[in-house]
């Protein structure tokens, strides 16, 4: 029988320097699971998903990432806010394409199929009529929704979405 598990977390303590923001988490989330993490600015949230992706190794415990078929789970990503240069050049559907880059690899480009899926996506987070505006032109809230479809363009086994209420 296939194991419905996609993390698993042993012992985990996070750390910036110093400073132990999460002390020796143990927890592990089901495919299907959602999952809530919340508490004041500065608790170690933003800490616990960096390490999640791999961006952040913890103080001391692990993190196992479990595959059903034998790769690592894919997992899609929305930023409490997305930090853009004020000309940043592309439009809402190419950001959105942007999630299909780790499917494709590192030297192909997007085609038609991937820019169907990010434009279902961009459908799916009410930002179609919007899909060809510059993601600079768009308020806060639209940045957010098109960061969204980015995530979703991807097709994750998992969605980490930093202040989802932002």
């Amino acid at each position: 029988m296939q194991s419905t598990e996609l993390l698993r977390a042993r012992g985990v303590t996070l750390a910036y320097g110093r400073r132990t923001v999460l002390k020796n988490l143990n927890f592990t989330i089901e495919r299907g699971d959602f999952l809530g993490v919340m508490g004041p600015n500065g608790t170690g949230k933003t800490t616990l998903l960096k390490t999640i992706l791999g961006l952040l190794a913890p103080r001391s415990g692990t993190i196992e990432m479990l595959a059903a078929d034998g790769t690592p789970p894919r997992l899609g990503y929305v930023p409490q806010r997305e930090r853009r240069d004020p000309h940043f050049p592309l439009c809402a559907l190419e950001v959105a394409v942007m999630g299909r880059f780790g499917k494709l690899g590192a030297l192909r480009r997007p085609g038609r199929a991937d820019f169907a899926v990010a434009h279902s996506c961009v459908e799916r987070v009410g930002m179609d009529r919007f899909a060809s505006r510059p993601y600079r032109e768009l308020s806060g809230g639209q940045q957010q929704r098109v960061l969204i479809a980015r995530a979703l363009a991807g097709e994750p086994d998992a969605l980490l979405l930093d202040e989802p209420t932002n």
